[in-house]
Parts: C-alpha cells; structure tokens; sequence
C-alpha cells in the first residue's frame, strides 16, 4: 500500500492536533460507519485513515492485521493511539471495554415475540 499512500503534507492538511487526550481528529471524509477515509494517490480507491497514519508515522501494517485505537476514537490518527492486532485483538478489547453490544438472548433490550396459535 506504500505507493498509494498520500503525501505525509496533504494527510496533515486534514489533521487537527493538540486536542484532550492527545487525540490527533481526522478533519477529512468519514466512511459511514465514522472513521476516516482518504483517497490513494494514483488508483483512486479509498483508504482508511488510521491505516495510512500507521503507514506513515510507524511502518508497514502485515497482512492479516487491524489498526486498532488504544483511544477508542474511530477519527483519531495519532501514531501513539494507534497499535496492531488481528480481528480477534479488536473483539477481546471491544468487550474488556464495555463497547460491545450483546445480540439474540444475551441482548437485554431483546424484543420477545409471542407465539401465533393456530
């Protein structure tokens, strides 16, 4: 993806730096799901903003692996939120932190359907 990646000066256009908790806020597009997104220089594919960050400032992302936010803020892109895991890393601490929302019958907002009689 290194090829890809836009210029170190154009990301830092659409970072804003120095906020509470040293977050650095992705000021760029956002995916629908809320985490930042930029386009890859020459393909015109879209790129998550974490992963370019991690990129950039850190190194090369392995295959098989996530960026995971230490900070749990989707539009942050410090290098120092930002640490690798696989997809299980990233569920094991969605749920240590409370982020997780249960499904089916563990789900205590479940709506419970009655039984039509025939």
């Amino acid at each position: 993806m290194t090829d890809e990646l836009p210029h170190p000066e154009i990301f830092a256009q659409h970072v804003r730096v120095g906020l509470r908790g040293g977050c650095w806020l992705w000021t760029g597009s956002l995916s629908d799901d809320g985490y930042g997104c930029t386009g890859a220089r020459y393909t015109g594919t879209t790129l998550r903003a974490n992963r370019v960050a991690y990129e950039l400032y850190v190194g090369p992302i392995p295959p098989g692996k996530q960026v995971l936010h230490s900070c749990d803020n989707r539009k942050c892109v410090s290098p120092e939120h930002l640490f690798l895991g696989t997809l299980q890393d990233n569920m094991d601490d969605m749920w240590a932190k409370g982020r997780a929302r249960p499904r089916g019958k563990s789900n205590p907002k479940r709506i419970y359907r009655r039984k039509k009689l025939s």
